[in-house]
């Protein structure tokens, strides 16, 4: 897969998700990095599970594990997609990077 295939596929992995009505602020913003990253460092091969590990622990400014495990969601997402056209394509498991949990504490 060119890296022009790549961009491609995630501006259309973003498009279905908009018209299904996904408000994705956020994915807008970083997988096209997520795909600049993996364009950068991926040889000829399959991409693999790593990568996508790799670029969400690689955050600027030091993003906290709760930032992580958002940015390997998100990866995971468009992986998936991926994965339908490209069957070589490896999805990272879930819990890998474990966010911080909010919790109710009634008063």
């Amino acid at each position: 897969m060119t890296p022009a295939d790549l961009k491609f596929s995630m501006e259309c992995y973003l498009a279905v998700r908009s018209t299904l009505g996904f408000v994705d602020r956020a994915a807008k913003t970083l997988l096209p990095d997520f795909v600049h990253f993996l364009n950068e460092r991926r040889g000829a091969g399959p991409i693999r599970a790593e990568l996508a590990v790799d670029w969400a622990c690689s955050g600027k400014h030091g993003v906290s594990s709760s930032g992580q495990a958002t940015r390997l969601t998100m990866a995971r997402g468009f992986l998936a997609h991926l994965r339908a056209s490209e069957p070589d394509t490896d999805v990272p498991e879930f819990g890998l990077i474990v966010g911080t949990r909010r919790c109710y504490v009634p008063r």
